[in-house]
């Protein structure tokens, strides 16, 4: 049980409260369904995979989920997934 509990437990609670919350709100309310919102989601859970895949902290998604739903508003599209693929690169490689 202690090592249930400890902060990376808190960590994926928290990322998980925030994604789950927001895909539901996009999938289940047709006003929230915009396309800022679904890119966020999407980014999310695109970072989500690849924290998991690389076996990196779920702390770094607290950077990243703030950053995507930045990017999603003043880099939409291909330019802001790149800039989001190339911070987990950065991510994966130097921390």
């Amino acid at each position: 049980m202690e090592d249930f509990l400890n902060l990376n437990t808190f960590a994926w609670v928290v990322v998980a409260f925030f994604a789950i919350g927001w895909t539901y709100g996009v999938l289940t309310q047709s006003y929230y369904a915009t396309r800022n919102n679904i890119m966020i989601v999407t980014w999310w859970w695109l970072c989500i995979a690849a924290i998991i895949f690389l076996k990196l902290s779920p702390f770094f998604l607290w950077v990243l989920m703030p950053i995507a739903a930045f990017l999603s508003l003043f880099a939409p599209g291909l330019i802001g997934s790149i800039i989001l693929a190339v911070l987990v690169f950065l991510i994966n490689n130097f921390f």
